[in-house]
C-alpha cells in the first residue's frame, strides 16, 4: 500500500500501536462514487440505463434497475451491479468493457485498484472477486465476517473474521486473487470497526466496557 506521502510499502501482519481510547473517530477511505448516474425506464428510454457524466454525456442500457449507486475505480471506470445480480464495467469514455451475472446480490460491493470487483453473499460467509467479465475467486468464511472488507491502493484486501473462539477475530490480508498473505488474531469487544485511513495505516477499534482499543497496522519501513 502507499502512505499519504505516496511512498510504497506494506501494510505488516502485526500492530504497531495499541491504545486504549474511550472514543475515537476513524477516518476511511471510501469506494469512489462514480459520476456516472442509473436511470430508469422513461418516456425517451424503455429500459434502465448507465449514464456519463454530463462533460462527458453518453449511456449503455441495462438489465435491470441499478441496486445502490455507481462505485468508480481510480482510474475511472465504473462499476453497478443491478437488481438481475449483473455486474457491468464500463470505462470512462462508456465503452462497455464486460458484464458478469454474480451468485447473489453482493453486499459490500468493493473495486480493487486493478479492476477486479469484490463483494459478499450468504451474509458474509462467501467472498466473491470478479474480473474481465468472469468469476476470478471465491472464498469461504465458515463462521463469516463480522463486517464489510475494506481495500487500499495497493490491490489489496482486509477481512475481520469470525473465529471458534468468542472473543476473537482474525484479521486477514488477501491479495486480488483471494489468496491470504497474512493473517493476526485480535481480541474483540462488543463493537468492532476496520478502516484504512489516507495516511496509509489500517485502523481497527474495538470497543467493551472498559472502553475502546486501537490497533494500528502501518507501513513497514
Amino acid at each position: 500500500c502507499f502512505n499519504a506521502a505516496g511512498q510504497g510499502g506494506q501494510i505488516a501482519p502485526s500492530a504497531r500501536t495499541r491504545l486504549n481510547l474511550k472514543e475515537l473517530p476513524v477516518p476511511e477511505i471510501k469506494p469512489l462514487v462514480a459520476l456516472a448516474t442509473c436511470a430508469v425506464p422513461d418516456a425517451s428510454h424503455d429500459e434502465p440505463s448507465l449514464n456519463g457524466p454530463r462533460n462527458k454525456p453518453w449511456r449503455i442500457a441495462i438489465d435491470q434497475p441499478c441496486d445502490g449507486d455507481p462505485l468508480e475505480n481510480p482510474g475511472g471506470d465504473t462499476f453497478i451491479q443491478t437488481k438481475a445480480r449483473t455486474l457491468y464495467s464500463v470505462s470512462r469514455d462508456g465503452k462497455l468493457l464486460w458484464t458478469h451475472t454474480a451468485p447473489c446480490m453482493l453486499s459490500g460491493l468493493r473495486i480493487l485498484s486493478d479492476g477486479t470487483a469484490v463483494g459478499l453473499c450468504d451474509q458474509g460467509k462467501q467472498l466473491f472477486g470478479f474480473k474481465d467479465g468472469r468469476q476470478t475467486f471465491s472464498r469461504t468464511f465458515e463462521k463469516g465476517l463480522l463486517n464489510n472488507v475494506v481495500v487500499d491502493p495497493g490491490a489489496s484486501l482486509y477481512a475481520l473474521e469470525r473465529t471458534e473462539v468468542f472473543d476473537t477475530y482474525s484479521l486477514t490480508r488477501l491479495n486480488a486473487a483471494g489468496q491470504t498473505l497474512w493473517t493476526h488474531p485480535i481480541k474483540s469487544g462488543v463493537s468492532t470497526n476496520l478502516a484504512l485511513s489516507a495516511d496509509g495505516n489500517l485502523y481497527l477499534t474495538s470497543t467493551n466496557n472498559f472502553g475502546t482499543q486501537l490497533w494500528i497496522f502501518g507501513n513497514r519501513p
